[in-house]
């Protein structure tokens, strides 16, 4: 996990460093909504809140939500 978390800082500083600003933004603001789904679940878990519905539709959402930014782009 370290070496993802120092990729990302090298890519958002060359980012800065390249004047690439709003496509860097776009990007991240990208990978910040499937992070949504997954911090529902998170919560959910911590708080034993366990129901079928949680646990798949969360799973679903996240998993759709994740695909649609990260892989497909919008």
């Amino acid at each position: 996990m370290l070496i993802h978390h120092l990729a990302t800082f090298c890519l958002v500083v060359s980012m800065i460093a390249s004047n690439n600003l709003p496509i860097g933004c776009v990007i991240l603001y990208l990978h910040d909504i499937a992070d949504i789904p997954v911090q529902y679940l998170k919560c959910t878990t911590q708080l034993n809140c366990f129901t079928a519905l949680n646990d798949v539709g969360g799973a679903l959402a996240m998993i759709i939500c994740w695909f649609w930014t990260r892989i497909f782009g919008l």
